[in-house]
């Protein structure tokens, strides 16, 4: 069974209903991995820009979970190379993000940065959205776009 690579830079982008481009910005993005095809590991990887769209390189993932990995060792006994080769990106909307705000409050864990971020986030306005992406990345070019539904919840 393959494992997971990640490509050296993953964009996202906000996309509606029918494909067009969301020029949203401040929405907060995360990233979970699997193992044997259950939760494993999520990072946020930060706020679109004016356009929209987001990248991160697979570095700062990288290094996001060698920092996460100190703190929490027994939680990420496992390299990501040992994660299943799919990894989803998701936003937060409505109630579940407001939810996670709130839980930040109480968490001692939470970074001045990851804090900062989602009382920058404007998600709350939307749906709370994922994407799947499954193919083998070890075939794919150095960047991987990913269209990430940024549905707009109604008022």
């Amino acid at each position: 069974m393959s494992k997971l690579q990640l490509p050296e830079t993953i964009v996202i982008s906000l996309v509606g209903p029918t494909g067009e481009r969301l020029h949203l910005a401040d929405v907060l993005v995360g990233l979970r991995t699997f193992v044997n095809g259950e939760y494993y590991y999520g990072t946020l990887l930060g706020l679109t820009d004016g356009t929209g769209r987001l990248a991160v390189s697979q570095k700062e993932i990288e290094s996001r979970f060698s920092s996460d990995r100190e703190m929490f060792p027994m939680d990420c006994r496992l390299d990501l190379t040992e994660c299943d080769p799919a990894f989803e990106v998701f936003i937060r909307g409505g109630a579940e993000f407001n939810e996670a705000k709130r839980a930040l409050r109480d968490n001692p864990f939470a970074s001045a940065e990851v804090r900062s971020a989602y009382e920058k986030a404007r998600n709350a306005a939307l749906n709370t959205s994922a994407v799947l992406t499954t193919a083998d990345w070890s075939a794919v070019s150095a960047e991987l776009e990913v269209d990430l539904p940024g549905n707009v919840r109604p008022t």
